[in-house]
């Protein structure tokens, strides 16, 4: 009676898996991927429901292809190899500002205030007060 349990519980893993992971690897299995491509020239179209799986011969060798694609990255035959973006620093850089001036180290530009502000806010007005009429 435990062994059936413990299968029972396995079966339940492993459909929670397959019904977890059903839109990402049909996704991934009709993409552009090469070990996608393979796994697909061998076992045919992906099923189109998740309970189709189940009974799909293809799917463990699928879904080994697929976490391997995951580990390894994203390679497709049509992508080129990505450059990393260079990203622009928060606190300025000293050779833009000198491009921007034309060299000219006295030529400094004005740096903007974050909220578009170019002179100080108006002076808030008092209240008025009515004055008091004593009886």
């Amino acid at each position: 009676p435990a062994i059936m349990g413990q299968d029972g519980e396995e079966a339940a893993e492993l459909i929670a898996t397959i019904r977890g992971e059903h839109v990402e690897m049909k996704k991934w299995y009709s993409g552009p991927s090469l070990q996608a491509e393979a796994v697909r020239t061998k076992y045919g179209p992906y099923p189109g429901l998740w309970k189709e799986v189940l009974n799909w011969p293809g799917w463990k060798e699928a879904r080994k292809a697929y976490l391997q694609f995951q580990q390894v990255g994203h390679q497709s035959p049509a992508a080129p190899a990505s450059v990393p973006r260079k990203r622009r620093s928060r606190w300025g850089n000293s050779d833009e500002s000198q491009q921007s001036t034309n060299g000219d180290p006295s030529a400094k530009q004005q740096r903007r205030s974050r909220w578009g502000r170019d002179e100080p806010a108006p002076a808030p007005a008092l209240p008025r007060v009515a004055p008091a009429v004593l009886p």
